[in-house]
């Protein structure tokens, strides 16, 4: 049986896509942006795709998208540009993206999968702000 995959913060699909050739079977995307979610239901056609804030999605719904495939990976890409080094402010705790990948956490609360990928700039682990992740 091939490991299932939720992917979140999803693009277009890229990471799930390694995963898919890799034998993965991508069940799952939540993605804000319309044309990104597009492309990703066009490279997974299997998979549903939530075109949604993340936020503003509860844990009943989150845990809808597989019913009775619960994902043994979660996998996602939060925004980074909030701790990128390429932004001046990096860190800044009142940009909202900085807090975004506690919604990847929480997702992984709610899948229980056996493993969460979670990519993302080296800085996400250095700021005071984000300390209870490590």
């Amino acid at each position: 049986m091939k490991p299932l995959i939720l992917d979140i913060f999803s693009g277009a699909g890229g990471f799930s896509l390694g995963f898919k050739w890799a034998g993965c079977q991508i069940i799952g995307a939540i993605e804000i942006d319309k044309w990104a979610s597009e492309t990703f239901a066009y490279n997974h056609p299997d998979a549903v795709v939530i075109n949604q804030d993340i936020a503003t999605i509860t844990n009943k719904d989150i845990a809808a998208i597989w019913g009775n495939n619960k994902p043994q990976i979660v996998i996602g890409s939060p925004p980074c540009q909030g701790d990128s080094i390429c932004n001046k402010n990096s860190g800044d705790p009142k940009d909202p993206r900085n807090n975004l990948f506690r919604e990847l956490i929480r997702v992984a609360i709610v899948c229980e999968p056996e493993i969460l990928i979670m990519e993302n700039v080296p800085n996400l682990m250095k700021f005071r702000t984000h300390s209870q992740v490590k």
